[in-house]
């Protein structure tokens, strides 16, 4: 592969996952969190913690858009949240699944709220 097909793939992948964080900021925004941008807009210091959206509450945004699966993990391990934040690694698959992944105690959280508010029902 030569260096301009290189740059011309990687330009492309930067674009792809630009992009992402983009329709996830739509998405954040459709869910009220209107004050919701790309940290690589509102705050580089974020951008540098591994946090790609902002004002989305408690919750830590990494957007993925790999062909290959993220090291989920090391992602999450990599984010350097506050205590209370939810991390989630948001991933955009080829052929446009999509995935979220966080750590098991959070997703419990987040299901104890939905039930203790009436939200979800328990059979």
């Amino acid at each position: 592969m030569s260096i301009t097909n290189s740059i011309n793939m990687a330009n492309t992948n930067r674009t792809k996952g630009h992009n992402y964080e983009r329709e996830l900021v739509k998405d954040f925004k459709s869910l009220g969190f209107t004050e919701c941008v790309t940290s690589r807009y509102g705050s580089k210091m974020l951008d540098d913690k591994g946090i790609d959206l902002m004002n989305t509450g408690d919750f830590a945004v990494q957007a993925k858009c790999y062909k290959r699966n993220p090291q989920y993990k090391k992602v999450l391990d990599d984010m350097d949240v506050k205590p209370t934040d939810i991390p989630i690694v948001f991933h955009k698959a080829p052929g446009g699944k999509q995935y979220c992944i966080l750590y098991k105690e959070d997703m419990l959280e987040l299901i104890q709220m939905l039930v203790q508010n009436k939200i979800i029902n328990t059979p």
